[in-house]
């Protein structure tokens, strides 16, 4: 037997940054993980980012996080998305080497001090129950070594019980190349939770030396790059040009002929796929009206002649891919380096999880990641940080850090999964927030900086760079409200009210202050221009927080409110929640219906409050 405080199991995006808050803290951490050499596998699509995505990555990096910095430095291509629409929904997203990102979170890795790597399969949760209470004790592996330890975080993403389809061909494994974890979620079953098959799925891998990339539309970068990290100054990589083409009627005859060759539609895979990233044959079969459906051509690497064909993942057989696949404008004579396939695991219900992530029915034991029916490396990162971040307030006795959806898309996407859970592959939309013009990516830094330092995840050099950057929004703003202009005779404003008009930017103020990082230039232009808004919302996330403590009279009983509408009504009377933080968790109850309700029956000290909110 070998002694942790805890052992992580998967080297994944959940893994990898479950671990680096473990470390942070100074407690020792076993990772178990079946291949060393594929930590931060990027199993699918070779990229980091998005809208919503983008969002958890910086306040990833904004809580110590390696997925930004590691993303930035392997990128091959950066683009700011949405850019001409609100910045709520203004994403970053990049392409990375793949190669180079995984050798880069090895590194990481191996360079942490209180990590040790352990090459072996995680086959059963040891536990004991002491006074009724189940607690985790250790990990077993496969050869019947037992890795002591008070806490264990699943982050084994598709590889319980994983089977992978291409056609009619079927075998065991998590990815491509690899084993499954054939007995994990038995031990996790075994201690009360629900599991459910879900499924995934990847496209063929195509041969770049075989593309005519002279027919397809060219797709680059940004001439200026952004960066997710604080840490992050300039690319390390060549930027390269990824492509666009589109399937045609052709292309959806081939696919249509062979549906019954579909493991997805002949009934052997019984898991549910994510619903926003359909398989071909299910675009072709849900929107038969459709003529033409786009695929991004995304290479993998500078040294490696293996492209992604992004929006084509499938389960068809290998024959009918090449068959399809030909039919495309450029890719005529296209040969595969590897089949698409899909893959169908093994996930538990994250219901039965509490908001720091830990089993309700064992203590010590966390999951994070695609096991907690969540799509997307990102999802799985913002997981895995929240799940280390509670397993080392558990281990060191302190309270767990409560989800606070008004802080970041992370507290967003814990609270959306333990309270409301999901029957599906899980993806964050900047829609699920009712705080997303606050939750945006120039912010995040700011946004989680206390709690960062709170834990103690931070280093002495993020936390300056990131006060330097307070202080520089902060002198923006005086020198726009303290600096005026003359309009017309008898009408002078100050440029920040200047500044709110959609036509004006910070370039046309002519101000001679300049702050160094143009993160805090952004964040100044936006809540100059979206101040009112911006301060209706601060204000109410205030007031939330001053009350969140606050007793709920459950006897007073609420009907016919006006304010409120039936289906608030109904799930108050329904679960009559004991405080106002509890009446926060429940699906479908708004802040705004939150300060209705509290104004009405919240207890302040043990008396009814009548004070206006």
């Amino acid at each position: 037997m070998v002694d942790f405080d805890a052992v992580v199991i998967g080297a994944g995006h959940a893994g990898i940054e479950a671990l680096r808050a473990l470390n942070s803290r100074g407690l020792q951490t076993a990772l178990v993980t079946l291949d060393a050499q594929k930590i931060g596998a990027m199993s699918c699509n070779p990229a980091i980012g998005g809208v919503a995505k983008g969002h958890l990555v910086y306040e990833i990096d904004a809580l110590g996080g390696l997925m930004g910095f590691t993303a930035d430095r392997a990128a091959i291509q950066a683009k700011r998305l949405n850019m001409r629409k609100g910045p709520s929904v203004r994403s970053t997203r990049v392409q990375c080497d793949k190669d180079f990102y995984s050798a880069s979170m090895i590194q990481e890795v191996r360079s942490m001090e209180f990590v040790r790597i352990v090459e072996a399969e995680a086959t059963e949760l040891m536990t004991e129950s002491v006074s009724g209470q189940v607690r985790i004790t250790g990990v077993r592996l496969g050869d019947q070594t037992i890795l002591k330890c008070r806490a264990a975080l699943v982050t084994s993403g598709t590889f319980m019980k994983g089977l992978m389809f291409c056609g009619f061909e079927k075998s065991v494994g998590g990815r491509f190349g690899d084993k499954a974890s054939n007995t994990l979620s038995d031990s996790i079953k075994f201690l009360g939770h629900r599991t459910k098959r879900l499924k995934t799925g990847t496209p063929a891998r195509l041969d770049a030396r075989t593309i005519e990339f002279s027919k397809l539309q060219k797709q680059w970068g940004d001439s200026e790059r952004r960066f997710f990290s604080w840490k992050s100054s300039n690319s390390t990589l060549p930027q390269v040009c990824c492509y666009m083409t589109y399937t045609n009627e052709r292309t959806h005859e081939i696919i249509r002929a062979n549906m019954d060759k579909s493991p997805l539609f002949s009934g052997d895979i019984q898991g549910i796929g994510p619903r926003y990233c359909p398989s071909i044959e299910d675009k072709v079969k849900r929107f038969p009206d459709r003529e033409r459906h786009q695929i991004f051509i995304e290479p993998e690497g500078l040294s490696t002649p293996f492209i992604y064909p992004n929006g084509m993942s499938t389960s068809l057989p290998a024959d009918v891919q090449l068959e399809y696949l030909r039919s495309i404008n450029g890719l005529e004579s296209v040969e595969l380096l590897r089949p698409g396939y899909a893959v169908e695991y093994d996930s538990i219900d994250p219901t039965q999880l509490n908001f720091g992530l830990m089993s309700q029915f064992a203590q010590g034991l966390f999951l994070a990641g695609q096991v907690n029916r969540t799509s997307g490396y990102e999802e799985a990162a913002a997981q895995g940080l929240w799940a280390g971040i509670n397993a080392s307030c558990f281990l060191l006795g302190e309270d767990f850090v409560r989800p606070d959806r008004s802080r970041s898309y992370i507290e967003t996407l814990v609270d959306d999964l333990t309270t409301k859970g999901s029957e599906e592959p899980y993806r964050l939309f900047t829609s699920r927030s009712e705080y997303r013009m606050h939750l945006r990516e120039d912010n995040a830094d700011l946004r989680l900086l206390d709690l960062g330092k709170s834990l103690g995840l931070l280093s002495s050099e993020q936390i300056r760079a990131f006060e330097q950057k307070t202080l520089e929004v902060n002198e923006g703003r005086s020198v726009l409200r303290g600096k005026k202009i003359r309009l017309s005779v008898d009408r002078v404003i100050t440029l920040e009210e200047y500044l709110k008009r959609p036509e004006v930017n910070w370039e046309e103020l002519s101000i001679e202050y300049e702050p160094s990082s143009t993160r805090a230039l952004e964040q100044i232009e936006i809540e100059a221009k979206y101040s009112g808004y911006l301060g209706r919302i601060e204000a109410e996330i205030a007031e939330l927080q001053r009350i969140k403590d606050w007793e709920l009279d459950t006897s007073i009983e609420l009907d016919n409110i006006a304010s409120l509408s039936m289906e608030v009504l109904e799930k108050y009377k329904a679960i009559r929640p004991k405080n106002v933080w509890e009446l926060t968790q429940i699906s479908g109850v708004t802040p705004t219906a939150v300060l209705n309700i509290a104004k009405l029956v919240g207890r302040k000290g043990g008396i009814v409050s009548h004070e206006t909110i």
